[in-house]
């Protein structure tokens, strides 16, 4: 809700009619790019490891970030998941 003053008094106005799963998923796409940057580091982390000896210490420090690029879009997910499922078993719609 947003308030205003109008002619020296306040009223409430209602806002813009903006649904929770538009937010939801803007947030999720946000964090599927974490997950393709964690994915992006864990699989270069794994090439300089096996290709290059040299690197191996550096190629598992960067899987290990990219496995922690990843947990986010993960937890993330399943909480929107369940919310759904919660949504269909409480209402009884699919919308």
């Amino acid at each position: 809700m947003r308030i205003h003053v109008e002619e020296g008094k306040m009223s409430e106005r209602k806002g813009v009619n903006f649904p929770w799963w538009e937010a939801v998923s803007g947030i999720l796409t946000r964090l599927l790019a974490l997950l393709a940057i964690g994915g992006f580091l864990g699989i270069l982390g794994m090439f300089l490891a096996q290709t290059f000896p040299n690197a191996y210490s550096f190629g598992r420090l960067l899987v290990q970030a990219g496995l922690a690029a990843m947990v986010p879009f993960l937890a993330a997910a399943s909480v929107y998941i369940l919310a759904i499922i919660a949504r269909v078993l409480v209402t009884g719609k699919v919308d």
